[in-house]
C-alpha cells in the first residue's frame, strides 16, 4: 500500500554538517518535473504540452496520479503520447495522499541533477527550462540552491469542457531578490516558477505531507534556511487561478480552500516560534518586546487608518453637501429658463395676431403710399 512520507508539524530546516552538494552514485536527466494530478482530463493535456514545448529537451516527466481513475489517466497519456513521447514516468495512488505526498513520490523517482514541481494546472514559457538550467549551471551562480522566475497570474474559467482565458496580471509583490524574512512574512511565488537542485533538496527534506495546503510555502521557508534562491526577471511561468467553479475538483486550493490556508498560516507561524522558544528559551527575551513593538505599531497603523476613514468620511459629506447646493442651483437655474421660455412662448402667441393684421393691412399700406413693412 502507498504510504506518503509524513513529517510532523512544525518541520523547518536544521542544517546538516557536511557537504551542501552530495556525490550522486546515479545519473539520469537534466530536468526531473514533478506534476501531481487528480481527474482533472480537461487541464491535464494543457500542462502535459507545456512540458513538452520546452525549447530545453533534457527532461523527465514524474507524473503522480493521486487517487484519480487510473483508467482514465492512463487513457489521456495515450491520447498524448505523440506530444509527450517516451519520456514519461506514471505513478497511479490508489487513494489520494495528499498535493505534498505525492511531490515526495515523485522526488523519490527523479534522477536529475534539477527538480522542479509543474502542477496540472499551470504552463511555463517554452524558454523555462533552458533559461533556468543554464542560470543554475552559470559557474557565478553557483551559490544559488535555487532560482526563481518571473511569472504571470492568469485568470480562467471553464465553460463546456473548454479553458477560456479571462486575464492576465503581473504576479503581486515579485521583487528582483528572494528575502527569507519577506517569505515567512508571505509566500509571494508559486511552484510553477521554482526550480531547485535536487542535491538541495535532498538535505532540505521531504515535503511536509502533514499540511493539506501551504506546503510549498513551508518546503520554500526551510529551502531558504538552508540558501539562497536567484532570480530571473522574465515572466517565464505562468500560475493559473479559477473562481466560482461549479465543479471543485477544477479549483485552486488558495482560492477554494481560503479557510484551510488562513488555518495553517496560523499553525505553521506558531510552530516556527514554537519551535525556536523550545530550542532557546531565552528567546522569550527577545520575542516578547519585539512582538509589544509590533502590536503598538499595528495598534498605530489602525489608528491611522481609523483617522483616514473619518477624514474621508467627513470630505465625503462635504462633497455630497456642496453637490447637493449646487444641484439645487442647477435646478433654480433650469426653473428659470423653463419660465423665460414659457413667457417668450406667450409673448409670441400674442403677437400672432398682431402680425398677421399688419399682413393684410399692408397692401391697403401700399396702396395709400405706406412705407416698407418691418
Amino acid at each position: 500500500m502507498d504510504k506518503p512520507c509524513t513529517p510532523t508539524l512544525p518541520l523547518l530546516f536544521q542544517q546538516p554538517d557536511g557537504a551542501i552538494w552530495p556525490n550522486r552514485t546515479e545519473a539520469g536527466e537534466a530536468v526531473s518535473i514533478l506534476m501531481r494530478t487528480k481527474d482533472r482530463p480537461v487541464l491535464l493535456p494543457r500542462a502535459l504540452r507545456s512540458v513538452a514545448g520546452q525549447s530545453f529537451a533534457d527532461w523527465r516527466l514524474y507524473l503522480v496520479n493521486d487517487g484519480g481513475d487510473p483508467g482514465t489517466t492512463e487513457a489521456l497519456l495515450a491520447a498524448e503520447a505523440a506530444v509527450i513521447g517516451t519520456r514519461l514516468t506514471v505513478r497511479h495512488h490508489s487513494v489520494c495522499l495528499g498535493m505534498e505526498a505525492a511531490s515526495n513520490q515523485a522526488i523519490e523517482m527523479a534522477r536529475g541533477e534539477f527538480v522542479v514541481v509543474h502542477d496540472d494546472d499551470d504552463t511555463w514559457h517554452p524558454d523555462f527550462l533552458a533559461r533556468t538550467v543554464a542560470f543554475l549551471r552559470d559557474p557565478s551562480n553557483a551559490r544559488f540552491i535555487g532560482v526563481v522566475t518571473d511569472s504571470r497570474v492568469v485568470w480562467e474559467r471553464i465553460d463546456g469542457g473548454a479553458v477560456i482565458e479571462e486575464s492576465r496580471e503581473p504576479l503581486p509583490d515579485f521583487r528582483p531578490n528572494i528575502e527569507l524574512s519577506r517569505v515567512f512574512a508571505g509566500n509571494n511565488f508559486p511552484p510553477i516558477s521554482l526550480m531547485m537542485r535536487l542535491a538541495a533538496v535532498l538535505h532540505i527534506g521531504a515535503f511536509n505531507a502533514d499540511m493539506p495546503v501551504l506546503g510549498d510555502w513551508e518546503f520554500n521557508l526551510r529551502a531558504l534556511a538552508f540558501g539562497d534562491l536567484g532570480v530571473i526577471e522574465e515572466p517565464l511561468a505562468f500560475y493559473h487561478l479559477r473562481r466560482g467553479l461549479a465543479d471543485p475538483v477544477y479549483g485552486n486550493s488558495v482560492i477554494a480552500g481560503t479557510r484551510e490556508h488562513q488555518r495553517y498560516d496560523v499553525l505553521l507561524r506558531n510552530s516556527v516560534i514554537r519551535l525556536a522558544l523550545r530550542n532557546n528559551p531565552a528567546l522569550i527575551g527577545v520575542l516578547q518586546p519585539l512582538l509589544h513593538a509590533a502590536d503598538e505599531t499595528n495598534e498605530t497603523v489602525f489608528s491611522l487608518h481609523r483617522a483616514a476613514d473619518d477624514q474621508f468620511d467627513l470630505l465625503r459629506r462635504t462633497l455630497d453637501r456642496r453637490f447637493a447646493d449646487l444641484h439645487a442651483r442647477i435646478d433654480e437655474i433650469n426653473d428659470a429658463v423653463a419660465e423665460i421660455r414659457a413667457v417668450s412662448a406667450a409673448q409670441g402667441r400674442m403677437l400672432a395676431p398682431l402680425r398677421q393684421l399688419w399682413q393684410r393691412l399692408l397692401p391697403l399700406r401700399r396702396a395709400m403710399g405706406g412705407g416698407k413693412a418691418v
